[in-house]
């Protein structure tokens, strides 16, 4: 592991891997206490939400972040949040960002688009070590120089859009806004002002989505978050429906 002095937390660089977050919490299982990074050049076995496969070409970032807290496994569901926002602000740090400003959005509750198109995702795994010490993972998977073909969704790459950035300078600015986030949320305390703040560059409300929760489809309107981060739905007739797991499945625009 190597440390570097000006990170949050240090990094463990690895070539190839078959999944930074099943990576780092196996070493955290095995008594690694964190926090600390780990990043691989190329995964083999990525994971996205529901199982799904999320594939990392060379050139793209592959990172996890390694954190034990203090706090109930319900409370590390608000990270999602917390490393969306973090993820937008290191993305806004990088080269040529003026270019894609307007179209940067963040997707509920764990995606970063690019007009409509997905641009990188997270994966928050936790693990319970004993009452109240939780191993939680964070992983990120940002498309910087190539996209994944043949899904059944819209993605895109940084490059594509003008951004000239790499994994390496992409991660030096994440790990600095996951430390200001970490602090500002404060386990959980300080929930409510990253959820508002996320928020600011989520959809507009009244927009038009579908939502896919414990294997229903619900379609409305996009009302916000509450103030514990689940999703505020507007259905016909006017009834706010909350979501608090699930996923928007077509995405805001």
């Amino acid at each position: 592991m190597s440390d570097h002095s000006e990170f949050f937390a240090p990094v463990l660089q690895l070539e190839e891997c078959a999944s930074t977050n099943a990576e780092a919490m196996r070493l955290t299982l095995a008594g690694e206490a964190g926090p600390f990074w780990v990043t691989s050049e190329k995964q083999t076995g990525g994971r996205g939400r529901q199982g799904r496969t999320w594939t990392s070409p060379p050139g793209n970032l592959s990172a996890s972040l390694l954190i034990r807290l203090a706090c109930e496994p319900i409370t590390a569901t608000q990270l999602s949040l917390v490393a969306g926002l973090a993820l937008r602000e290191a993305v806004a740090e990088q080269p040529g960002f003026e270019r894609v400003a307007g179209n940067l959005r963040l997707k509920w509750p764990n995606d970063l688009l690019l007009g409509t198109a997905k641009c990188a995702g997270i994966l928050v795994e936790t693990s319970v070590i004993e009452a109240r010490q939780l191993a939680c993972v964070i992983g990120f998977g940002v498309n910087i120089k190539a996209s994944p073909e043949g899904l059944d969704r819209a993605v895109t790459c940084l490059y594509d859009h003008g951004m000239v950035t790499d994994s390496s300078a992409l991660l030096a600015s994440l790990d600095a806004t996951m430390g200001r986030r970490m602090g500002d949320w404060k386990l959980g305390l300080g929930f409510p002002v990253i959820c508002a703040e996320w928020q600011r560059f989520a959809g507009t409300p009244g927009e038009a989505i579908s939502v896919n929760a414990s294997g229903t489809r619900f379609s409305g309107r996009y009302a916000g978050l509450d103030l514990d981060g689940a999703l505020l739905l507007k259905e016909d007739g006017g009834t706010i429906r909350r979501i608090a797991f699930g996923e928007i499945v077509d995405a805001l625009a």
